[in-house]
């Protein structure tokens, strides 16, 4: 006689997320988005009343709010803008820079993928052009 052994079915995705924050990722998630919408001032509040004695979920809610406010918006001023318009405009590699057996002759131009150069390979003779 043969048995039969049911298994119940988890979702593997919820089970790992629980398996790393064992505070439960639902109710962090929860509260995050919750304090999100509240005013800055009123979140510890917010946070102290939600959490009662739970101080570690309190903990991990205010570490995720700190990341998502030091973060900002990735897109809030253009990279030009923190280098420099003359930093980006500068080539990157001047005539006569090496690399290996190549000597940089001069500079075509730029493409969608980066900057063009026509340079020699010293060793063969031979003109290549190099991006």
């Amino acid at each position: 006689m043969t048995s039969r052994v049911r298994t119940p079915t988890v979702d593997a995705s919820k089970a790992d997320r629980d398996r790393r924050c064992p505070l439960g990722w639902d109710r962090v998630k929860e509260l995050f988005h919750a304090a999100l919408g509240s005013e800055l001032h009123d979140r510890p509040a917010f946070l102290r009343a939600e959490c009662g004695d739970d101080r570690a979920l309190q903990t991990e809610v205010e570490s995720l709010l700190d990341a998502h406010q030091r973060a900002g918006s990735f897109a809030e001023r253009a990279p030009v803008g923190q280098i420099g318009a003359s930093a980006a405009l500068t080539p990157a590699v001047t005539r006569g820079a090496r690399f290996g057996s190549y000597e940089i002759a001069e500079r075509l131009g730029a493409d969608g993928i980066g900057e063009v150069y026509r340079a020699r390979d010293t060793l063969l003779g031979e003109t290549w052009r190099l991006n």
